[in-house]
């Protein structure tokens, strides 16, 4: 893995997909060309048009009884427990997002990416289980 800092200036999905094989992190390319992850769980690995974030992002379903109110309620508690992936519903509440922007500014490190994309895989993991469970698909 190079240990040249990603900054806007050349992060591109080839150099994210050297990374991530670097790392022995299983991906594929889906049909919209983005970096899906399986460690742990299928993760979207986005550097936005701007190129200035990598946004990583993993989706579930949610039952359709789900409460509303107490949905709202477990994406605040979530939240507040953990930061670095927020919790969103979508959908019309059929569907859960965890996100985690990773600036560039400045850069970031090769290994740094591939340490929060690790610890992202296993925070909604831990919030569905914490905070979720009666409201998963």
């Amino acid at each position: 893995m190079s240990d040249e800092t990603i900054t806007p200036d050349n992060v591109t999905r080839d150099r994210l997909q050297g990374i991530l094989n670097a790392a022995f992190i299983d991906y594929s390319i889906d049909s919209d060309g983005d970096i899906v992850t399986r460690d742990r769980l299928k993760c979207v690995v986005l550097p936005l048009a701007a190129k200035s974030t990598i946004t990583l992002r993993a989706y579930f379903g949610l039952s359709e009884s789900a409460d509303r109110a107490e949905l709202l309620e477990a994406v605040n508690a979530s939240n507040s427990e953990y930061m670095f992936a927020r919790a969103v519903v979508v959908n019309d509440f059929r569907s859960l997002v965890f996100q985690a922007d990773i600036p560039l500014a400045g850069g970031i490190s090769p290994k740094c990416l591939v340490c929060s994309l690790r610890r992202f895989c296993q925070i909604p993991h831990d919030a569905c289980r914490d905070h979720f469970a009666p409201f998963m698909d």
